[in-house]
C-alpha cells in the first residue's frame, strides 16, 4: 500500500522487492525464515542451549 504523503508518496514497493528486502534486513542480523542462525546463537553464547538436530 502507498504512503500518503512524502517522498514516497502514492508509490508503491513492489512485493518482491519488498520481501528481498525484509530477508537481506534479517540476514544481515543473523536470521533466517526459521529464527536465528546456529551462528548467530553461537555468538550471543546460547549453543548449550540449542536442540542440535534442528540444525542440521
Amino acid at each position: 500500500e502507498p504512503l500518503p504523503r512524502g517522498k514516497s508518496a502514492n508509490r508503491p514497493i513492489p512485493e518482491r522487492e519488498f520481501q528481498e528486502e525484509i530477508d537481506e534486513y534479517y540476514r544481515l542480523r543473523g536470521w533466517d525464515e526459521k529464527g536465528p542462525t546456529f551462528e548467530k546463537l553461537v555468538s550471543l553464547g546460547l549453543e548449550e542451549l540449542v536442540d542440535f538436530d534442528s540444525f542440521s
